[in-house]
C-alpha cells in the first residue's frame, strides 16, 4: 500500500511539472506573438512614415524642378537678347549695357535714361539722378548712356558732339539766381569762351571769381595743399552736348592737387526746352584714391583704404592721452564742423591736412599702401605725425572696414541752386537787386515739356556724373 501511494504521488508531482512547463511554453509563445504584432505594427508605421517623407520628397523635387526650370527660362530669356524692361522679343535694335551684358531694346533704354531716377532716391543713387544715366533693373550695375554698345556689332550706340561752338550753348552764360538760401555760391559756367583745344574746339569754364569774394576767411575755396582756387577753371577736352537730352557734359580737374578732396569735378547739366535755366544737374565731386586698378571684388578697399571707424587717442598739452572717434567715409572725415580731406594718391605721401590752418598729418607708421594697398587690417594702428603745437602725434586704432560710400555729389537745379541764363534776368537782378520776379520772367517754363522730361520727373532728383575710369 506504501507503495503504490508513493507513485500515485510521483505521478502527480509528474504531471503538474508537465502542466506547468506547458503553461510556460504557452506563455512564451503569447509572448512571442505580442512581439510579432508589436514588430508588424510598427513595420506599417514605418512603412507609412516612408512612403509620406517619399511623397513629400517628391513634391519637393518637383516644387525645386518647377523652380529651377523657370531660373533656367529666365536666363535664357535674358540671353536670348529678351528687353529685360518690356520682354518683347521682336526688337528692332538691341544694346548692352555699358558695365553689365544685359539686353535693352530702344525704346526702353532711351526712356529709361532720358529722366533722372523717379521717386525719392536711394543714397548709392545720389550721383545717378541726371538724364544718361541710370541703373539696370536686373543686376542693379550703371548704365551710362555714351557707354552703352550694340550688341551685334559692339560699337557706341550714341556718338558725342564736342563741337560746343555750333551747340544752342553757345555764347551762354548761366548764374546762380538770387535766393534766400544759406548755401554758398559754386560759381557760374560759361559757353562764351574763346579758349580752345588741341583740335580747334571751345572750351567752355567755370568761373569762381563770386564764391572766392564770399569767402571772407579764405575756409572753404583753398587747394589741399594750401593755394588759393584759381578764378577760372576750363573743362577738360572732351566736354560734349547731347541735342536728344539737352544734356552738357564735362569735367573740371583739380590735379596735381585736390580741392575739398576731389581731384576731380564730373559735371552734367540738363537744360530747360528753351534753354534759358538748368532744370536738373550735378557735380559729382571725386574722391577715389588714384593710381590703383580696383577690380570688382574689392574695388571699394582699393580706392577707399581707410574707409571705417578708427578709435583715436592722442596727447595733449599738458601730457594728458585724450580718446575719441573718427569715422572715415569717402576719403574724408568730419571733425566738429570741419571736413578733412585724405590725401593717399601717394603712399610715401599720404596724410592730410587742417581745413583752417596750414597744418598737416603725415604718416609716421602703421601705414604703407604699396605693400598694403588696401589699408592696415582691423586692430592696426596708424601714427600720424603732424606739425600742430599742441598735439604732435596722434594714434588711430582700426575698428572696423567701410563698405561702399556714398558719392559726394552736388545738385543742381531749384534751390539753393538754382541757375538761369544771365541774358534771362531782369535788369534789377543783373546790377544786384533781389527783385521777387516769378518763373516766367526769368525764363523758367515748368510746364514746357517733351520726351525727355515726362510730367513724373522730380525736379530735385539726384544727378550723376558721366561714365570715366579713375585716372
Amino acid at each position: 500500500m506504501g507503495e503504490e501511494k508513493k507513485k500515485k504521488s510521483k505521478k502527480s508531482s509528474k504531471d503538474e511539472k508537465k502542466k506547468k512547463s506547458s503553461k510556460k511554453s504557452e506563455k512564451k509563445d503569447d509572448k512571442k506573438e505580442e512581439k510579432k504584432v508589436k514588430k508588424k505594427k510598427s513595420s506599417t508605421k514605418d512603412n507609412n512614415n516612408d512612403k509620406e517623407s517619399k511623397k513629400k520628397s517628391k513634391k519637393k523635387s518637383r516644387s525645386s524642378k518647377s523652380s529651377s526650370s523657370k531660373k533656367k527660362s529666365e536666363v535664357i530669356e535674358i540671353k536670348e537678347g529678351v528687353c529685360v524692361i518690356c520682354k518683347d522679343e521682336s526688337v528692332e535694335t538691341e544694346a548692352m549695357g555699358s558695365h553689365c551684358k544685359h539686353t535693352f531694346c530702344l525704346g526702353c533704354l532711351e526712356h529709361m535714361l532720358a529722366r533722372p531716377i523717379p521717386g525719392e532716391p536711394k543714397p548709392e543713387d545720389n550721383h545717378l539722378g541726371a538724364p544718361t544715366l541710370g541703373r539696370c533693373p536686373v543686376c542693379n550695375a550703371e548704365v551710362h548712356k555714351f557707354s552703352v554698345k550694340e550688341k551685334v556689332k559692339g560699337k557706341p550706340m550714341y556718338e558725342k558732339d564736342f563741337d560746343i561752338a555750333s551747340s544752342p550753348l553757345a555764347g551762354k552764360v548761366y548764374v546762380r539766381k538770387k535766393t534766400d538760401s544759406d548755401r554758398p555760391p559754386l560759381g557760374t559756367f560759361h559757353f562764351d569762351s574763346k579758349e580752345l583745344d588741341s583740335k580747334g574746339r571751345m572750351l567752355p569754364y567755370m568761373d569762381f571769381s563770386e564764391p572766392i569774394e564770399h569767402d571772407t576767411k579764405e575756409e572753404i575755396w583753398i587747394l589741399n595743399n594750401g593755394e588759393p582756387v584759381p578764378d577760372r577753371k576750363f573743362f577738360e577736352p572732351g566736354c560734349h552736348y547731347d541735342a536728344q537730352t539737352r544734356t552738357f557734359h564735362g569735367s573740371i580737374s583739380w590735379k596735381p592737387c585736390r580741392f575739398q578732396g576731389s581731384h576731380r569735378w564730373d559735371i552734367i547739366l540738363g537744360f530747360t526746352k528753351d534753354l534759358s535755366a538748368l532744370r536738373v544737374g550735378l557735380i559729382h565731386k571725386r574722391k577715389e584714391r588714384l593710381g590703383v586698378v580696383a577690380a570688382s571684388k574689392d574695388k571699394h578697399q582699393l580706392l577707399y583704404p581707410l574707409d571705417g571707424k578708427w578709435k583715436l587717442t592722442w596727447q595733449d598739452a599738458e601730457g594728458e592721452w585724450q580718446n575719441g572717434t573718427v569715422n572715415v567715409r569717402n576719403n574724408e572725415f568730419r571733425q566738429g564742423p570741419y571736413t578733412f580731406n585724405l590725401m593717399l594718391d601717394d603712399s610715401e605721401t599720404a596724410g592730410f591736412r587742417w581745413p583752417l590752418d596750414p597744418i598737416y598729418a603725415s604718416a609716421k607708421s602703421g601705414l604703407d599702401l604699396d605693400d598694403k594697398p588696401k589699408g592696415p587690417g582691423i586692430g592696426k594702428r596708424i601714427v600720424w605725425e603732424t606739425t600742430h603745437p599742441n598735439f604732435p602725434e596722434m594714434k588711430w586704432h582700426r575698428e572696423t572696414i567701410g563698405g561702399e560710400p556714398i558719392q559726394a555729389t552736388e545738385h543742381l537745379g531749384p534751390d539753393p541752386y538754382e541757375y538761369v541764363e544771365e541774358s534771362a534776368l531782369p535788369k534789377e537782378a543783373k546790377d544786384g537787386d533781389d527783385s521777387d520776379d516769378d518763373d516766367s520772367e526769368d525764363g523758367w517754363d515748368d510746364s514746357v515739356s517733351d520726351s525727355s522730361y515726362d510730367s513724373d520727373d522730380s525736379d530735385d532728383s539726384d544727378s550723376s556724373s558721366d561714365d570715366s575710369d579713375s585716372d
